[in-house]
């Protein structure tokens, strides 16, 4: 452009005015287009330099501002969420239960001491949501006392135990996580089945001053178990939870114990669980 500018005023005519004439007629002469180029070009130099200084500055302000995000936790680009893995798990569990009192023919009343639970299952991740498993679960309860609901004065001491073993086909739905990665994540269950109910030992203070033998027994009633609770993906694979269980079993019937034949009315448990699940 500079060139140009400079081969233009070269082929214009050059008009001198003679110095009287200049004086006289008070007239200036004009600067010629030649004399201004360098000034021309001095400004297009000083804007291109401040447009590239702003362009820098611009830069080093951005690398300012994502040291500091780093260094203070306030990265804007959130952690991709951590999914489970999709495929068959097996899973373990450890826990507390207590076993509501147990009413037999509306004539005596059996509490229980709070007791051991355990259970062991396998099954199959379908989605990030849906799981099925097929579980196994044992629950152990030491008898408390023997009453009868109508005469408080006949609460008698008892001994022994009545055992649970639970075979359930169950379906769980995982709720969508929160927290870092997601890997909280909300469940509820539900599950049917069988259960087998055993009598081991059992009698009280009353019955043995009548030398009473102890009663055994066992029989089976239909299951139904509901529970919820919280996952937390530890990796893919893994996932440790925290969740809370009731089972209910319907009537019970026990034949020619040494008591006769006893009716319980169910087996209510509630449960408190904590375990692991492995994906494979």
């Amino acid at each position: 452009m500079v060139n140009k500018i400079f081969a233009a005023s070269l082929a214009m005519p050059l008009i001198v005015l003679a110095p009287s004439q200049s004086k006289a007629e008070g007239v200036t002469a004009a600067p010629s287009i030649a004399s201004d180029v360098p000034a021309a070009t001095g400004t297009l130099i000083a804007q291109s330099s401040t447009v590239d200084q702003l362009i820098q500055e611009n830069r080093e302000l951005k690398l300012r501002l994502e040291r500091l995000e780093k260094y203070a936790g306030l990265n804007p680009k959130a952690p991709e969420p951590l999914l489970p893995k999709k495929g068959f798990f097996v899973q373990g569990d450890l826990g507390y239960q207590y076993r509501d009192t147990a009413g037999e023919n509306g004539n005596t009343v059996t509490s229980f001491q709070g007791g051991f639970y355990g259970s062991t299952g396998i099954g199959v991740r379908v989605n990030k949501n849906f799981r099925f498993s097929a579980e196994y679960s044992n629950l152990s309860s030491n008898v408390n006392m023997v009453s009868s609901p109508n005469d408080t004065t006949r609460n008698y001491p008892g001994f022994g135990a009545i055992v649970l073993n639970e075979y359930t086909a169950n379906a769980y739905y995982d709720l969508d996580g929160f927290g870092y990665q997601k890997r909280w994540r909300p469940y509820v269950g539900v599950g049917v089945g069988t259960v087998k109910s055993s009598i081991i030992q059992l009698n009280n203070t009353q019955a043995r001053s009548f030398n009473v033998p102890n009663a055994n027994g066992e029989t089976w009633a239909p299951l139904v178990t509901f529970e919820g609770g919280m996952n937390y993906l530890v990796s893919k694979n893994t996932e440790v939870y925290l969740g809370a269980k009731y089972a209910l079993g319907s009537e019970l019937l026990f034949l020619n114990t040494s008591f006769g034949n006893l009716l319980p009315q169910s087996a209510r448990n509630w449960i408190l669980k904590t375990g692991i699940r492995y994906t494979f």
